[in-house]
């Protein structure tokens, strides 16, 4: 009789087969369940950002660049040990190859500007300065303050983090959802707080007293304006994605996603209008005409119909502005008046960048060097830490090459989400939330320095990320684990 010991039917053969698949299933649940933890753990760093003051000190920056260094290590871990998380990646790298090349290359200058590498016809010439005022040689550095300029480098990182993680979680249509519902209810909590604390009568922020703004909505943050921007860009995400409920309600939906989108959107918009901020009223209008410029532009929307929102569009709008100029029509006399300074410190910074266009002051050094280049046109009692324009601080820190290369990622990365943005998938939410919130924050740096605020810069890029991971087919697994 023939030995079938060792035959495909075998009780042994059927055992190791066994024990395979369950080793393999165990992966499998284990690389489902560690990616899980770091979706939900990249959303815990987003919604802490604005908590204290905005992360807008030191100990803040610490503690989101360890959070953020922790998740990206996690997530590579995870990539090494998970071939479908693996490809996934891959794919996204490929997508984002240049973009993350041209950041590449800024954060290098910016580490080389830091750096005593280069010979004295480089350096900044305060170096040479300070060694013949202190009778004291010094290694002189590009950067007038190599200490300051690291730390900038550390949030710059820590934003780019931000973006590489919305990118590698957000993967598909559902997983997305998830992020924007979340990120929606974290900046509906911060607004609901500060219209709560302000109405009772509260004129402090975390127990510090306010010096300004006591009767204005800031919640967390102590600028209005940093506040007003990151509710801001709150008031976009709510309208995309009570337009996206409302249309699937419209089909039989649930009209509970879609109520507490509008709930949320409310609380949002009260925040944002009570802040008081024109600048940040006007920039979510910016974003928000964005959003339905964007879905209006979709291929399966009607021309007539088009035609009809178009127009109910443009009226909203008119009204929206008018309400913007009432709200500000009470500081018009101080408004004047803070503009002109801020022309004159434009004008300084400006001259600033002439003198070192190459090269720059160093990333991050403005509070240190604007007291050496401003001049008697300005009041000597107001205090100038930030250009209140980031396109002129980061061209006078990091020189005018570097800032374009920047520029250019940050353009280039838009132009992605652009592009499945007035596509009709599942995928174009984010997208074109992706799209809006570039336009609030390139226009309200034209004017103020919220994106330099952690609190508003790390849910910027996770918004832009999940835009971004979605934007091209090969860059979003199709899988939706969770």
């Amino acid at each position: 009789m023939a030995d079938t010991t060792h035959s495909h039917g075998s009780p042994q053969v059927w055992q190791t087969a066994s024990r395979a698949w369950r080793r393999e299933n165990t992966v499998t649940r284990a690389g489902h369940w560690a990616e899980t933890a770091i979706f939900w753990g990249l959303i815990a760093c987003l919604g802490l950002a604005p908590l204290w003051f905005g992360s807008n000190r030191d100990f803040a920056w610490r503690n989101n660049a360890a959070a953020v260094g922790f998740l990206l290590v996690a997530r590579t871990l995870l990539a090494a040990s998970n071939g479908e998380v693996r490809a996934h990646d891959g794919a996204a790298a490929r997508v984002l190859a240049w973009p993350v090349l041209l950041v590449t290359i800024v954060a290098a200058w910016v580490v080389c500007q830091a750096l005593p590498v280069f010979p004295p016809s480089v350096v900044n010439r305060y170096w040479t300065l300070a060694a013949q005022a202190l009778d004291k040689p010094f290694a002189g550095t590009i950067s007038i303050a190599p200490g300051l300029t690291l730390g900038a480098l550390q949030r710059l990182l820590t934003d780019a983090g931000v973006f590489l993680l919305a990118v590698a979680v957000c993967r598909g249509a559902r997983r997305t959802e998830t992020f924007l519902i979340a990120l929606l209810v974290i900046f509906a909590a911060y607004c609901g707080y500060g219209l709560v604390w302000t109405m009772t009568g509260h004129t402090s922020v975390l127990g510090l007293e306010k010096t300004a703004y006591r009767l204005d909505v800031t919640a967390t943050f102590v600028n209005r304006n940093s506040f007003a921007t990151f509710a801001a860009l709150g008031s976009v995400l709510a309208l995309e994605l009570t337009a996206h409920y409302w249309r699937r309600w419209r089909y039989g939906g649930s009209w509970l996603p879609l109520f507490g989108t509008c709930v949320c959107g409310a609380v949002i918009g009260a925040g944002l209008a009570q802040s008081h901020s024109r600048a940040g009223i006007a920039v979510a209008l910016a974003g928000t005409v964005t959003v339905a410029l964007l879905r209006l532009s979709r291929p399966t929307t009607r021309p007539a119909l088009r035609l009809l929102k178009l127009v109910v569009l443009l009226g909203a709008t008119a009204a929206a502005i008018a309400l913007a100029v009432a709200l500000g029509a009470s500081r018009l006399a101080r408004s004047e008046e803070d503009f002109a300074s801020r022309l004159q410190v434009y004008h300084l910074v400006f001259d600033a960048v002439k003198e070192l266009p190459w090269t720059g002051y160093g990333f991050g050094v403005f509070e240190l060097l604007f007291p050496i280049i401003r001049d008697q046109q300005l009041s000597p009692f107001s205090t100038w830490d930030k250009a209140h324009n980031s396109y002129l601080e980061l061209m006078v820190g990091i020189g005018i090459p570097a800032a374009l290369l920047l520029f250019l990622a940050l353009v280039w990365l838009v132009c992605l989400a652009l592009g499945a943005a007035v596509r009709s998938g599942p995928e174009s939410a984010a997208a074109r939330v992706a799209v809006a919130v570039g336009v609030v924050v390139g226009l309200h740096s034209l004017l103020d320095f919220s994106i330099q605020i952690q609190g508003v810069s790390l849910m910027f890029y996770g918004l832009l990320g999940a835009g971004v991971a979605n934007a091209r087919p090969a860059a979003a697994a199709p899988i939706e684990p969770g």
